[in-house]
């Protein structure tokens, strides 16, 4: 392309339509390739959030979160820096740095534009507090939440929330979301 604007389309979109495809090593390759480029790069925080979402699935954590950070603090569009700031708190997270993974989290619930995806970055903070056996902690943020998921999305958060009641002790409210589950996961639902 004689367009800089086009060859920057023209790679990041190839990376796209490679992810689509579950083909990994040539979306790594093209977003690498996007970042790799000089000037005025208009898709550079789409390519980092993309990279670093293939970095974070394959596994290489260190290398994901710089690139997840730079997506948020961009000054991009809720639709690029809402996911990755839910991967970059989920991959702080597997990391043991709970607070950065908090503070990534709580970004996406408390800012606005950003309302697509807190349930996702609800579910984030009370899975991460239930891998640390937070039971506590995973109702509080369950029962202060008004954001509900759609589905399967939904049902996972609700069994995460019950399974933490049942390990606090709290079996009666536990079993009233396990029948919640089970509605959610109806064939006909």
């Amino acid at each position: 392309a004689d367009v800089p604007e086009h060859r920057f389309r023209g790679l990041y979109y190839a990376a796209v339509a490679y992810e689509a495809q579950g083909r990994t090593r040539e979306a790594t390759d093209f977003y690498r390739k996007v970042l790799a480029e000089a000037g005025a790069n208009p898709f550079i925080h789409q390519s980092e959030a993309g990279l670093g979402r293939l970095l974070a699935r394959a596994q290489k954590l260190d290398e994901a979160l710089p690139l997840l950070d730079k997506a948020v603090m961009s000054r991009s569009a809720p639709e690029v820096r809402g996911p990755a700031a839910v991967e970059a708190g989920m991959v702080a997270a597997k990391l043991g740095q709970n607070e950065l993974s908090d503070k990534y989290l709580n970004l996406v619930l408390n800012t606005p534009g950003m309302e697509k995806y807190r349930p996702d970055a609800q579910y984030a903070m009370m899975a991460s507090r239930f891998d640390r056996k937070d039971y506590k902690a995973v109702v509080d943020i369950f029962r202060r939440s008004l954001e509900k998921a759609q589905g399967e999305q939904e049902a996972q958060r609700l069994m995460l929330a019950a399974k933490s009641y049942m390990a606090i002790g709290r079996n009666v409210e536990a079993l009233e979301l396990f029948r919640e589950v089970e509605k959610l996961m109806l064939p006909n639902n």
